[in-house]
């Protein structure tokens, strides 16, 4: 019995120190640079994983690297593995949730990590995901796709921000409004300045008088202020008539 407990003692220790426990590190992967002048990969003890073959290999980022070789770009992982063929002219990194910006002909898409295409290569402009939703542009327009690569938010603004909590900040004829990740506009375009959210609220100018739009595109403090700082711990600076006083998040004046 103690004999079968020590063998099972001892087989759960080495396999703490196979996966990292103890302070145990896997062999590091890095590129390399061969006599021939070409790059490939070698681990932490200087055994090559990889033949030197790449006019270059970039830093890994989250265990893959872009590749270029005869002035084309693809993506590999740490065995040497080419998960996207060296055809295109330029590439972004990876991003959320796995897609990276591929270009060819000065025309933009996105492959996922198999390679994939899941978009045509058509647009002029591209953005990285953020919440699943990746900013695209044709001739100065822009909107939004998912991760299949269906365009979710027509391409009809003259801006568009990354989405955050569920909303981006797009601009259209140089009015501003919140639209949510289905492409709904929560107002009509119509705000002359937007700024960023700070505690909660973002501060807006609407028809010359600064108000406050809530984390929900919501206006939640009238537009009567004729100056207007962002909130900041619970309250924030405003001027009416030559008057400047604190406003909590409700609107109400405070000391």
């Amino acid at each position: 019995m103690k004999k079968h407990i020590f063998f099972a003692g001892l087989f759960f220790f080495c396999a703490n120190i196979a996966f990292g426990q103890f302070g145990f590190t896997l062999p590091q992967i890095n590129p390399y640079i061969g006599d021939n002048m070409k790059w490939g990969l070698k681990n932490e003890r200087d055994v090559v994983v990889m033949e030197a073959k790449y006019d270059s290999i970039h830093r890994f980022f989250d265990g893959i690297a872009v590749i270029r070789i005869n002035g084309k770009f693809g993506f590999l992982d740490k065995t040497g593995k080419e998960l996207v063929a060296p055809k295109y002219d330029k590439v972004n990194t990876f991003s959320e949730p796995g897609f990276a910006a591929v270009m060819i002909n000065k025309k933009w898409g996105f492959v996922d990590k198999t390679g994939k295409e899941i978009t045509q290569l058509m647009y002029d402009e591209v953005g990285s995901f953020y919440n699943q939703r990746a900013r695209v542009g044709i001739n100065k327009k822009y909107g939004f796709i998912d991760k299949t690569g269906k365009e979710v938010v027509a391409l009809k603004y003259d801006g568009a921000g990354h989405f955050s909590r569920g909303l981006s900040l797009v601009r259209l004829n140089y009015k501003y409004c919140f639209i949510d990740n289905t492409g709904r506009e929560l107002t009509p375009p119509k705000y002359a300045l937007v700024d960023i959210f700070s505690d909660g609220l973002a501060k807006a100018m609407l028809d010359g008088k600064y108000g406050y739009i809530g984390d929900t595109g919501k206006e939640v403090i009238d537009f009567i202020y004729d100056k207007a700082e962002p909130f900041k711990g619970g309250k924030a600076s405003v001027t009416v008539a030559g008057r400047t006083f604190y406003i909590d998040k409700n609107g109400k004046e405070i000391n």
